[in-house]
């Protein structure tokens, strides 16, 4: 039996995310923009950057999501190397290298961030963390600052009121 780890997010609201962030994430994924993503959630474009920027759970899980779907893309890609490679080998021993030449220029969109609340509030932190050597250079103490952490979920939990707060006037 496994053991699971208490939340370390101090603001329980930066782990959830709402029906209307929700709607922006699916639109986000279909190809969207920002603008487009937030009228389908019924919010404003600038809300829907405020939550890709500073909400940790919209964050989390866009990533998640996202992370997904090119998994999926590259289990359909696999599936289909086999064949391609064999096509490309009987093209190639005809000597059509355009068919070699449009392979190579093949691109994969990586993906990467953080797909749990507390990782992006912890890589928020390390980044802020590993800017410390510069720091030192103007006197600062470059050591970690446990409290960094702590400032990181406070700074994203005010910028998302103050981003609600502007919303509703």
């Amino acid at each position: 039996m496994s053991e699971t780890k208490p939340d370390k997010i101090r603001h329980p609201d930066l782990r959830a995310i709402s029906v209307k962030q929700e709607r922006a994430i699916e639109a986000l994924l279909k190809g969207e923009t920002q603008t487009e993503a937030a009228e389908i959630a019924g919010v404003t474009r600038q809300t829907v950057n405020g939550w890709a920027r500073w909400h940790p759970g919209f964050i989390a899980a866009l990533n998640s999501r996202r992370l997904e779907i090119a998994q999926a893309h590259d289990n359909r890609l696999r599936q289909l190397l086999s064949r391609s490679m064999d096509v490309l080998e009987n093209a190639l021993d005809e000597g059509d290298r355009s068919v070699a030449q449009t392979i190579l220029r093949l691109d994969h969109p990586s993906v990467s961030g953080p797909m749990d609340p507390d990782a992006v509030i912890e890589q928020r932190a390390d980044t802020r963390n590993s800017s410390a050597l510069i720091e030192l250079s103007k006197g600062a103490n470059p050591f970690h600052d446990p409290a960094a952490r702590d400032r990181v979920e406070d700074e994203m939990s005010d910028a998302l009121a103050d981003l609600e707060g502007k919303a509703c006037r």
